[in-house]
């Protein structure tokens, strides 16, 4: 039952498992059915620069389901008011510092 269940975790998928007396996974048997829900972090997307399209990028990646940062080193651009999608906004020139918000498992960059 640990492998099965530890497989759906890598996965990152939720399901349920049929287990006959024992311990086989078996889908036809009249045993115990297991249910395993897995509740991951949403992936992250850091847009590095607030240029014209960043919103339009913003919005697409929060409709995604993405966690959405905006990094840009010009604070009259990185406003919440221009980026009402996203859930972070940093005014940094550094994008260490941006890269260090997105510390979860599954990122990816944008423009």
């Amino acid at each position: 039952m640990t492998r099965a269940g530890r497989a759906l975790l890598t996965l990152g998928t939720s399901g349920t498992r049929t287990y006959d007396l024992a311990g086989r996974c078996d889908p036809a048997a009249t045993g115990i059915t297991v249910l395993t829900t897995v509740r991951t972090s949403p992936p992250r997307l850091l847009v590095y620069g607030a240029i014209d399209f960043a919103p339009a990028v913003a919005r697409i990646g929060g409709l995604l389901g993405y966690h959405v940062t905006v990094c840009d080193a010009r604070e009259v651009f990185t406003t919440q008011e221009r980026f009402p999608d996203t859930q972070e906004v940093v005014s940094t020139g550094r994008t260490d510092i941006c890269a260090a918000s997105a510390t979860a498992a599954r990122s990816t960059a944008g423009p």
